[in-house]
Formats: C-alpha cells, sequence, structure tokens
C-alpha cells in the first residue's frame, strides 16, 4: 500500500484486497500487464489452450511490428482512425471558426502532469508516425508547458492528443453540474493516477498543478465565481458551485494552508473544500449503500425487439454495432465490445437474463454463442474485431447459466429433487414476485397437509399415503385473517393463491 494512500483507507484495505478493488470497480475487459505475472496474482486467468481472445497481455506484447506493415496494437483502436475520419470531415476544409489545437512540449519536470492532462504520443521509433500524422493533420501549435499556456488552453477550449480520443463517443452519465478542481503535485505518480481514475466517474474535472498555484491564483478565483450561479431550471435557489480536492500526497494542514492562502474571501457558498478520495476499491460505502459508479463510454446504441416461445431453444442475431470512424477490418478480436443488456417483458421465459460476473476469466463459447465472453453490471460483454458484421447469440436458461458458473469454480451441479420442487413452486408463483405467498410457516404447513393424507392401520403397523389435496375454505379464510393482522398484507386474498394455481377452487357433495 503506498503511503500517500493510507490517508483515507480506513478500512485497512491492502495488497491483494485492493487490487481486486479497483478490478471490481472498473470491471476491465481486457488486461496489460505491466509486469509479467500481475494478473495471475489478481486472480485472472486464461482459459490454457483457448483459441478465443487472449484478455491479458505484457506490455511489451502490447505492439507488435511486421516487417512491411504498420505496427499492430492487441486491444483497442489505432488513434489514426479517428484522425482519418476528422480531417476527411473537418480538417481538409478552411473552418470559419477554428479552435486553437495544441500540443505542449514535454521537456521539463511537469512533463507527467501534462501527460495525464492533454496526452502524449510515444517516444519509440517505430510509433513516431502517431505523432507526425497528428502534426500533418491538424497543424498544432507547439507550447512549453507552463501556468500561462496551461490557462490559455483552459481559456480557449483547445484541442489536444488526449481530447481527440473522446471523439465519437457519448460519456453516460452526464449530468453534474459542478465542476470539481482537483489539485494534483506533478512529482507524484499517485496523485496522476488518482486524478486518472477521478475522471472516469466525475464527468467536470479541471486539473491542477500544485506547483502553478501562485501563478493561476487569479484565474482559479475567477472561474470559481463564474461556475456560482443558479441551477438553470430550478426554481428553489439552488446553487452551482466548485468541489476543490487535492491529491492525497498534498498533507491535509497543507491542503488547508492553500486554501486559507487562495480561496479564503471567495463568496459563502461558491466551493466546498473535500479532503478525502473516493473509496472506489471498497465495494460499499460505510452506509452499505454504492455512491460512485465508473462512465460508461458509448459509440452507438440500438434496441432489437425478439420473439421468444417458452419451452424453445433461444437462437437470434442482430446487426453488430461499431463506431463510424472505424476500419473495416483488424488483425486482434478486441478492438471494441458489444454490450447486450437483456429485458424480459413478458417476465416468465425462464431465460437467464443476469449473469453471474466473470472479473476473473471468461465464460466458455458454448453457453451464448461461437465465442467467449465476458459478463459485468453493464451487461454481456461481447468482444468485437470487424465492423459491419452479424453477431450470433444464444441465451441460455437460467439454471444452464447457473451449472456452468458452478463448473467454472470446479463443482459439478445437478438438480436436487428439493430443487426441482423449488422451481415449480417458482414458477407457479410468477418467481420470485409472487413467492411472499408462500413467505409464512401456517400457510406452508396447510399446503403440506393438502398434498397428501395419512392412514394408519393395524395398531400403527401399515401406513398409507394417497392423495386428499383438499382443505376447507374456511381454513384458507381464517389463515389469510391471522396473516394479515400479523404482517399487514392488506392485498392478500384466496384468489391471489387461485391466480397463482396453488389453489384450485371447488364444491364438495355430500350423498
Amino acid at each position: 500500500m503506498p503511503k500517500v494512500w493510507q490517508r483515507d483507507n480506513h478500512s485497512g484495505t491492502a495488497g491483494m484486497a485492493l487490487s481486486r478493488g479497483y478490478i471490481r470497480f472498473f470491471e476491465p475487459d481486457v488486461y496489460v500487464e505491466a509486469e509479467q505475472g500481475l494478473a495471475e496474482k489478481c486472480g485472472i486467468t486464461e482459459e490454457s489452450g483457448s483459441r478465443f481472445f487472449k484478455r491479458v497481455i505484457t506490455l511489451e506484447d502490447f505492439v507488435a511490428y511486421r516487417d512491411g506493415r504498420a505496427p499492430e496494437f492487441a486491444f483497442g483502436l489505432n488513434i489514426l482512425d479517428i484522425y482519418d475520419e476528422l480531417y476527411s470531415k473537418e480538417y481538409k476544409f478552411a473552418l470559419r471558426h477554428k479552435r486553437p489545437v495544441l500540443l505542449f512540449e514535454e521537456s521539463n519536470a511537469d512533463a507527467p502532469f501534462g501527460e495525464a492532462v492533454s496526452g502524449a504520443f510515444p517516444k519509440n521509433d517505430g510509433l513516431k508516425f502517431l505523432r507526425q500524422a497528428y502534426m500533418d493533420i491538424f497543424d498544432p501549435e507547439i507550447r512549453e508547458l507552463s501556468p500561462q499556456n496551461w490557462v490559455y488552453a483552459i481559456k480557449e477550449n483547445a484541442d489536444d492528443p488526449l481530447g481527440f480520443t473522446s471523439y465519437g463517443f457519448d460519456r453516460l452519465p452526464d449530468t453534474s453540474w459542478n465542476p470539481r478542481l482537483f489539485i494534483a503535485d506533478s512529482k507524484s505518480t499517485h496523485d496522476l493516477i488518482d486524478l486518472w481514475n477521478l475522471r472516469q466517474f466525475c464527468d467536470q474535472v479541471l486539473p491542477v498543478n500544485v506547483h502553478w498555484l501562485n501563478e493561476c491564483r487569479d484565474f482559479l478565483r475567477e472561474f470559481i465565481r463564474r461556475i456560482h450561479r443558479p441551477l438553470p431550471g430550478n426554481p428553489h435557489g439552488v446553487m452551482i458551485n466548485t468541489t476543490i480536492e487535492f491529491g492525497r500526497s498534498i498533507g491535509v494542514d497543507r491542503a488547508e494552508e492553500i486554501c486559507r492562502t487562495i480561496f479564503h474571501d471567495l463568496a459563502p457558498g461558491s466551493m466546498t473544500i473535500k479532503k478525502w478520495y473516493d473509496r472506489i476499491w471498497e465495494f460499499h460505502s460505510e452506509d452499505g449503500i454504492r455512491k460512485r459508479e465508473r462512465a460508461v463510454i458509448e459509440a452507438k446504441s440500438g434496441s432489437v425487439e425478439l420473439a421468444y416461445e417458452p419451452g424453445e431453444r433461444m437462437a437470434a442475431s442482430y446487426p453488430a454495432l461499431s463506431p463510424s470512424f472505424a476500419e473495416r477490418y483488424g488483425a486482434h478480436q478486441a478492438r471494441w465490445v458489444n454490450v447486450l443488456s437483456l429485458t424480459d417483458f413478458a417476465e416468465n421465459s425462464g431465460l437467464a437474463l443476469a449473469l453471474p460476473s466473470t472479473r476473473s476469466r471468461l465464460f466458455g463459447p458454448h453457453l451464448i454463442g461461437p465465442e467467449s465472453f465476458l459478463v459485468s453490471r453493464e451487461g454481456i460483454v461481447l468482444p468485437q474485431q470487424y465492423r459491419d458484421t452479424t453477431q450470433f447469440f444464444r441465451l441460455p436458461t437460467g439454471e444452464e447459466a447457473i451449472r456452468e458458473w458452478l463448473r467454472q469454480q470446479g463443482i459439478k451441479a445437478t438438480p436436487s429433487e428439493p430443487g426441482r420442487i423449488a422451481d415449480q413452486i417458482l414458477s407457479t408463483t410468477d418467481g420470485f414476485r409472487g413467492a411472499y405467498l408462500l413467505s409464512h410457516a401456517g400457510t406452508l404447513h396447510l399446503l403440506d397437509k393438502m398434498s397428501k393424507s395419512v392412514r394408519i392401520h393395524d395398531g400403527g403397523k401399515k401406513t398409507e399415503e394417497y392423495p386428499d389435496r383438499t382443505a376447507r375454505v374456511q381454513e384458507w379464510s381464517d389463515l389469510i385473517r391471522r396473516r394479515k393482522e400479523q404482517n399487514f398484507e392488506p392485498a392478500l386474498d384466496i384468489n391471489a393463491f387461485v391466480k397463482a394455481r396453488a389453489l384450485r377452487i371447488g364444491l364438495a357433495l355430500k350423498c
């Protein structure tokens, strides 16, 4: 555990638990190891001998060089795809209102801050063509990384290498009105990691170099003043304000001193000082509610309506979605992903619309379709290699999904007799929504009594069981009355049991 991160880690999470907490939060589709073996230490495994896409790769192998061909990247899309589309649609024309395009020189101690804020290009010879393409297409201003040029870039809303990477994507959700100043130490790798992660669950972040505060004092004060205004469309006087947060390498005492020196006399309510970092590595907050979710980055979305008859094999296809700027073909199988989010409008299909998470390994191809896949909080994640293709898939039943997940844990499972009975009961009561009908001991006892009758003969030596399956209506009326009095279930009546096919009303004739 880095010392600077211990400031807000009240639970004492460290080592493997911390790493797995970050993995749980971000749910990566793929992994690039800075050092070989890190993924395995965190419990991320590959299927041995799998012919499907590799999910884990080392940093050394991320770029593949082939004779006479452009370098290929193991995951994701080449930024040249975006540059080509931007050039053909915008930059080959003379723009009436042209925004400045910048490239900061990386020649001083603050270069890591510049890389985290505006992006940078690889320095190895094999990838110099990326920087050259940026220069040829956008003809950027090359400026020294300094407080003055940083303020200029913000005021002019200038484009930069990092900004272009969001072209063609929507960020969801994008609803926050309150921006955040994140003051980081450019010499602290840990602060820059926190800054990078912060932008994935806060949509308006203005990074500030702590070593530039004196030079940027007037700009920051004016920024906070301009932000402090009524929330549009809110009739209750709610004001927008700025949150000021500090990197964890900056101690609390120093943070308070900075606020007293620079921001002390601003209007009350115009800013909020945040002295902690959100513990995204913990699954739940102290009150048991997850307060932060990562952003979802989306290039395109669509919906498909499928008809399904219970008891049939659910197989279907849909036109796979792809970013508009992506090249048609690619050498690697995880250039982008399609995510299936399923809804059962009939609510009685029995299909597995939610699957167990697969942070540590892939689901096999025999469960959903011809390729391996992942499961995240977003849905079923299907890696894509080619543009404008058709995606084939089948949906398993809930039982199939659970058995497959158990198989991956090394457990062979078959339905037990009580399990089959429970399945029949849930299907009768319309799933868990109707399970409240049976959540009462007296009800279960009465149903059990109705399910069989017992006769004992010859002084207890002979026992016979045969179906009777009846009870007087008065018994059920009394039971339901007691349940209403004990548990306050005003909507409960005998018709609910009849509708769920747990009971059938009939007449008994006496001769």
